[in-house]
């Protein structure tokens, strides 16, 4: 929770969470005009929610400071890129190990091979690059958080925690088919 004032200073609020719900006090010497009320919050399945709300104090503001969100959206980028990586090593990676394994009865051809591995190894790295990016969505925060625990805990506590788990244990699985086929 935040609110950021008429000319732009922003002011974090501490929650205190009473049951579903979570209270914060108003700062005490907000300026006249109109302030936003900004919030971000997980939602029960584990996808950050946000919003904002106007409130004027005194008289309206011609306009509301708004602070950028250029960050917000260089995130959002690179964490749907990291997911394409991630389900690309899922989909052709383990994918193919499981058709290969499964369906194909002769050992795919060397250069097929190579894809599927190259595609499961995007996959491996994808893992950190989304969970990581998972976490600064669900914190609101910028680049520089990926070095904080914070953003990692709320990535870990997170339900997608478990959806990338299952990911790298299914990359893991793929990766021994391919190495251990026609062994």
């Amino acid at each position: 929770f935040r609110v950021i004032e008429p000319d732009g200073t922003v002011n974090p609020l501490a929650t205190n969470p009473v049951g579903a719900s979570l209270i914060a006090d108003a700062p005490p010497d907000l300026s006249n005009g109109t302030n936003v009320f900004s919030w971000r919050v997980l939602s029960v399945d584990g996808h950050p929610i946000a919003g904002a709300v106007l409130f004027s104090i005194g008289y309206a503001s011609a306009a509301a400071a708004v602070p950028s969100n250029d960050d917000e959206n260089a995130v959002r980028i690179a964490l749907w890129g990291a997911r394409l990586a991630l389900y690309l090593g899922l989909f052709v990676g383990a994918g193919g190990a499981f058709f290969s394994a499964w369906i194909v009865s002769s050992s795919p051809p060397t250069s097929l091979r190579s894809t599927l591995r190259l595609s499961l190894v995007l996959g491996f790295l994808a893992v950190p690059l989304a969970l990581g990016f998972q976490g600064l969505d669900i914190t609101g925060g910028g680049f520089v958080q990926l070095l904080d625990g914070g953003s990692w805990s709320a990535a870990l506590n997170s339900a997608y925690a478990r959806t990338v788990l299952v990911a790298l244990l299914s990359l893991a699985a793929a990766f021994l088919s391919l190495a251990t086929e026609g062994a």
